[in-house]
């Protein structure tokens, strides 16, 4: 079973899920989506590396895609 969180405000959202890898531990899929001018922006990776703990995994996604907001909010990156 693999775990899956969020998290959202105003207008832009992070969500996770995990993923088990070859090697017993877990790593995760993050999808970010932000509101913009010409409509919605969606943008999915693989968070590279592997946890130890399902628990792990999905925080390190998580705080992952918040700095993936955080530096496309503040324009240190054009995708």
């Amino acid at each position: 079973m693999a775990l899956s969180g969020n998290i959202r405000e105003g207008d832009w959202t992070v969500e996770v899920e995990t993923i088990p890898t070859g090697d017993g531990g877990f790593r995760c899929r993050v999808r970010v989506e932000h509101g913009r001018p010409a409509g919605p922006f969606r943008h999915a990776f693989d968070h590279g590396p592997s946890c130890p703990t399902e628990r792990e995994a999905l925080l390190e996604g998580l705080r992952a895609g918040m700095v993936w907001i955080e530096l496309k909010a503040s324009h240190v990156f054009d995708v």
